[in-house]
């Protein structure tokens, strides 16, 4: 039996994770300036064990509220992935080539997490815009899914290149070198963070657009109107 799916708007859910990713922004500058400060550190011709313990422990506290922010943003980001990939189904989006649980589902799939989520994402972009008539548009890759996704895919090798370089380290000229490969992350995920705000929102704005008319009764009027009009709310790229 095909499964039913009951509109139920996203926006309180899409503020709460703005607020987790606007906190990821800033706990990632936090952490470039923590490691501009071992960076300084490090350069100098000696430091005293005191100063090297204060810098360990609030590296430390850096990266634990890095940790536990990433965890909760994650989560939370997943809830709304599936809640929107629904609500396009809802708003009368046919043909998705991912259920709303394959839809996250994807991410722990290995090799499969390498586009599997970025066709879905973009998928979901345009089902939200033009939930009747998306596929027309999806031959074209949304610009603020692709950037997304971009940043989101890279943070994952330029974490595991800081680590290897820091790992590999025995001198503080080298562990200087890879607090700059730290930095470089940090920055990356910052970026990923901004195109995650810009994509929630525009497509939280989408489908409560999408929803005022395509919820209505069907009256063969309105439906050929929209039809001739192209439907939709007007696609972004």
């Amino acid at each position: 039996m095909k499964q039913k799916y009951q509109y139920k708007t996203i926006s309180g859910l899409t503020s709460f994770l703005k607020l987790l990713l606007l906190a990821g922004i800033a706990l990632g500058l936090l952490e470039i300036g923590s490691l501009i400060m071992e960076y300084e550190l490090l350069g100098r011709e000696n430091f005293s064990d005191q100063e090297g313990e204060q810098n360990d422990k609030r590296e430390m506290l850096v990266g634990l509220a890095g940790l536990f922010l990433f965890v909760v943003t994650a989560v939370v980001f997943g809830i709304w992935i599936v809640r929107a990939n629904k609500n396009a189904r809802a708003l009368g989006a046919k043909n998705l080539s991912a259920s709303p649980g394959w839809a996250l589902g994807y991410f722990f799939i290995p090799i499969l997490n390498l586009w599997k989520p970025f066709k879905a994402m973009n998928e979901l972009w345009y089902a939200s815009h033009d939930p009747r008539n998306w596929e027309m548009a999806f031959k074209e890759k949304s610009q603020v899914v692709g950037r997304w996704w971009g940043f989101f895919v890279l943070q994952f090798p330029a974490a595991q290149l800081a680590e290897k370089s820091w790992d590999a380290a025995e001198t503080l000229a080298q562990m200087q070198k890879a607090d700059l490969f730290y930095i470089g992350v940090a920055i990356i995920e910052i970026v990923c963070c901004v195109f995650a705000i810009a994509l929630i929102s525009k497509i939280t704005i989408a489908q409560e657009k999408s929803s005022k008319w395509a919820l209505k009764p069907e009256m063969p009027s309105e439906i050929d109107a929209l039809t001739d009009a192209g439907g939709g709310v007007g696609l972004e790229k």
